[in-house]
């Protein structure tokens, strides 16, 4: 498999490291090193258009050694450490509140259960994770 195959940046990319390049394991990246730009959908894509000969030859599915490493600990995860996880993620989104965005509200009596609603879209989702709540307005 030849990387300007599969990658649409290969002829104008400076990157030592190239996700979609089966050597990519034994290539070296020195600190300050360009970094593959190309986006992780179309590296997945990509990778799930192959042929399965050609899969076989990329074990990562075109995904960074960063990438890989947290899928691998995702799929580890029971669904209520997803879930922990994912309300995390929201409170980190919510630290600049917008008009319209994620509110974070400190506090012991914050609700423990997460309601979800679709009338319209006038409704707020909130959760509670370790006394911090976190709504969707």
């Amino acid at each position: 498999m030849n990387p300007p195959d599969t990658c649409l940046h290969y002829k104008t990319c400076s990157a030592p490291t190239c996700p979609l390049d089966p050597k990519a394991a034994i290539r070296v990246r020195e600190p300050g090193d360009l970094k593959c730009d190309l986006s992780k959908h179309y590296r997945t894509r990509t990778w799930n258009e192959m042929p399965p000969e050609r899969q076989v030859l990329l074990p990562h599915a075109g995904l960074t050694d960063r990438e890989w490493n947290a899928r691998l600990r995702l799929e580890s995860m029971t669904p209520e450490e997803r879930e922990a996880m994912r309300l995390k993620g929201l409170a980190l989104a919510a630290g600049t509140p917008r008009q319209g965005s994620l509110t974070v509200k400190q506090g012991e009596d914050a609700p423990s259960t997460a309601t979800a609603g679709n009338t319209g879209g006038n409704e707020a989702t909130s959760a509670s994770v370790n006394g911090l709540e976190v709504q969707d307005a």
